[in-house]
């Protein structure tokens, strides 16, 4: 269980991986001043360079190296997740670190170990970036959440729903490997808010039973910008559920 307590000594690293959902579509201009305004609070991976974390700085650095993204217009989670750590030092510590690995338009077959998209090498170069610089930096402890989005692609590629919970099932595995910490605290989101991708809705639950340390939040009633994709307060509905659920992990 998460020690809000040892906050101070152990920060949390966030791993985001999967679709265009991680990177993030919602229009920077739906943000206020102070939330486009590069914070402490996150310090995330340089996808480009691999050696600093740095300040978050929505519409500079927040969607570096994702593909289908031009850098400067958009963001996802990493906004509400900034403003939880902002507004709560307490619970979540003075700052926390980020590492961002979406790609738009991915199927979870594009992340399989060796597949040409190379978006699990370019995982794990950026998980062993951000591990040789938090052991420079003498952080040795720290409290790992790996958050995911993933199927939206698959729907479209016809996978089956028996198909999409055991290509799920080894997409965390493949997550949580280089981490090389066990079964890290997984969270991720349904599909209801998404009313033209249903055909997974009916088994979602069902990888809680698959997977172990796993949390699901609803994405029911978020706002959408389009069909695949929330606005700024549906991302931030989306992060808000999930940032409740990581002192209890």
């Amino acid at each position: 269980m998460f020690n809000a307590k040892l906050n101070a000594v152990v920060p949390i690293v966030f791993f985001l991986i999967g679709e265009s959902n991680i990177g993030g579509q919602a229009l920077n201009s739906q943000l206020t001043a102070a939330e486009l305004a590069a914070s402490s609070a996150i310090k995330i991976l340089n996808n480009t360079t691999l050696t600093s974390f740095d300040n978050l700085d929505i519409g500079t650095n927040n969607v570096v190296g994702h593909s289908g993204i031009t850098v400067g217009t958009t963001h996802g989670l990493e906004n509400e997740i900034m403003n939880y750590v902002k507004a709560d030092t307490l619970t979540y510590g003075t700052s926390a670190y980020m590492i961002k690995a979406g790609q738009g338009g991915a199927t979870m077959l594009q992340f399989e170990i060796g597949n040409g998209a190379g978006y699990y090498a370019t995982y794990l170069a950026r998980v062993a970036a951000a591990k040789s610089l938090l052991a420079a930096a003498g952080i040795t402890r720290y409290k790992p959440i790996i958050i995911f989005s993933i199927g939206l692609n698959d729907i479209g590629a016809s996978t089956t729903p028996t198909d999409f919970l055991e290509k799920t099932k080894q997409f965390v595995a493949n997550a949580r490997a280089p981490i090389d910490m066990g079964n890290v605290p997984c969270i991720t989101h349904d599909f209801l808010g998404f009313p033209n991708w249903t055909a997974y809705n009916a088994v979602h639950s069902q990888l809680l039973d698959i997977i172990p340390n796993l949390s699901i939040v609803t994405s029911n009633g978020i706002s959408l910008k389009d069909v695949s994709h929330p606005d700024a307060a549906g991302y931030k509905m989306i992060a808000s559920k999930m940032m409740n659920l990581v002192p209890k992990l």
